[in-house]
């Protein structure tokens, strides 16, 4: 009866650590899915600012510094949407969502944003509505 019990028990710790690894198996399968349709929307919605800069090319000359936010306030809109794709972004990269070879483009994206003085104004005074770990990546970048 003994070797019954202590087969039965090796049978349910058997049994809990396949569910448990199953369970891990698929969560990561999981997360890596969401996490490349996150980010797969994330690209999409940067495409969809780039349309924006074509129907209203007055923002690109606040890009280009030959035109300032207070001429231009919609350029502050462009900024805001941008920081907010550049928020998510950060989060998928902080969630290994994101590969080290799509991370350096948008990485590099965000750095060149930062040396801009409109973008720096318009983050100056919205940074408090982000993450602060991404304030603090962000502030980084700062000339």
């Amino acid at each position: 009866m003994d070797s019954f019990v202590k087969g039965l028990e090796t049978f349910a710790n058997l049994a809990v650590s396949c569910g448990v690894l199953f369970f891990l198996l698929e969560w990561r399968r999981r997360s890596r899915e969401l996490g490349y349709s996150t980010y797969i929307a994330l690209s999409q919605t940067s495409v969809d600012l780039e349309k924006l800069l074509i129907d209203h090319p007055e923002i690109i000359s606040v890009l280009s510094g030959q035109a300032t936010l207070e001429q231009v306030p919609s350029a502050r809109y462009y900024f805001n949407m941008l920081m907010i794709i550049f928020e998510n972004v950060f989060l998928c990269r902080s969630r290994r969502w994101l590969g080290k070879d799509e991370w350096d483009g948008w990485q590099t994206w965000m750095a060149g944003m930062m040396k801009l003085d409109s973008f720096r104004k318009t983050w100056d005074e919205e940074k408090s509505l982000y993450a602060r770990s991404f304030a603090k990546f962000m502030d980084q970048f700062r000339p």
